[in-house]
């Protein structure tokens, strides 16, 4: 997985491409340590450029959310429209977990 974090003003956007997967844990810790100090009320994970995600990945996100609502932030995704990573999303409706823009 790579990824990239933008501020603006009250909202931090992370952008992510490539796999999320089991084997990104070390690397979605890292992520999660950068966005400790993150002053913006609101996170939007923008994962629209993943190729593959798997049920560790799921979870990976999940992490994020509880380390956002922790912070006192609010966190939604930006999902692609199809492949893999959609249909992971619809079949376990993950729209009901995480907000989607």
């Amino acid at each position: 997985m790579d990824y990239s974090i933008n501020n603006s003003g009250n909202r931090t956007t992370i952008n992510m491409s490539g796999r999320l997967t089991f084997d990104d844990q070390g690397n979605f810790k890292q992520l999660l340590k950068e966005l400790a100090d993150d002053g913006a009320e609101k996170w939007l994970l923008d994962i629209s450029g993943l190729e593959y995600i798997d049920s560790a990945g799921l979870g990976l996100m999940l992490r994020a959310q509880s380390v956002a609502e922790k912070a006192g932030k609010s966190m939604s995704m930006r999902v692609p429209q199809s492949g893999q990573v959609a249909e992971i999303l619809e079949i376990a409706q993950f729209q009901t977990l995480i907000p989607t823009e």
